[in-house]
């Protein structure tokens, strides 16, 4: 079984509305970059696919907030 890759983020001002809730789009750019690096860490990541010509897509997403994260807020991130 691999070892899951996780990170830490604290939620910047720019990454929040005029409410302190994280942005949406905000967490889909933290998801797709703890995905990129998980992936290289795993020799699957955007250099290693290159060479071969290859490369990985996310074709569809499906995410439910139960609630959003605050300016400031320290939050985890996990693959």
């Amino acid at each position: 079984m691999l070892e899951k890759y996780s990170e830490t983020h604290i939620v910047s001002c720019y990454e929040s509305d005029a409410n302190q809730s994280m942005k949406p789009t905000a967490v889909l750019d933290w998801m797709q970059e703890i995905a990129g690096r998980d992936a290289a860490r795993l020799g699957f990541g955007y250099d290693d696919l290159m060479q071969s010509h290859t490369a990985w897509v996310l074709s569809r997403t499906h995410i439910r907030f139960h609630q959003y994260p605050k300016w400031r807020d320290v939050v985890k991130l996990q693959t």
